[in-house]
């Protein structure tokens, strides 16, 4: 055989799969096969547990804490200052019927008729009342 036929020879080889090979691939799949020399997946047992865990956990705090509702209670415009424009207002921050966290007065700059980030805020109180005892004792 010279070079001209064993190339045409060679031209017409084709190779096909067999109709079988894409299931035996994906049953091999299934089972948990590798192909030889591929490298064994990394274990990630119990760190990743671990790490769910600890995520639960956050979670189920951080719903505790949320459950306590509370209200934001926002009352614009009155003359709070004495300046003649009803331009000032209140924004509470509470749970409802019961503790305020947050008071703040505020000038309302822009005409919104609500506290927006342009406002002026005059008086941001946190926590615990200023006064101890009864009013007028000191």
């Amino acid at each position: 055989m010279n070079e001209e036929e064993l190339d045409r020879a060679l031209r017409g080889i084709s190779f096909r799969p067999r109709a079988t090979l894409a299931p035996e691939l994906l049953g091999r799949l299934r089972r948990g096969e590798r192909p030889k020399g591929a490298v064994p997946p990394r274990r990630r047992g119990p760190p990743l547990a671990a790490l769910a865990a600890g995520l639960v956990l956050a979670t189920a705090a951080a719903l505790a804490l949320q459950a306590t509702p509370s209200v934001e209670v926002d009352r614009c415009c009155y003359d709070l200052d004495g300046g003649g424009d009803a331009d000032d207002g209140v924004l509470i921050h509470a749970e409802p019927d019961a503790r305020v966290h947050r008071l703040r007065v505020y000038e309302d700059r822009d005409g919104s008729g609500g506290y927006s980030a342009l406002d002026l805020i005059r008086l941001d109180r946190r926590g615990e009342p200023s006064m101890e005892g009864p009013p007028g004792q000191d």
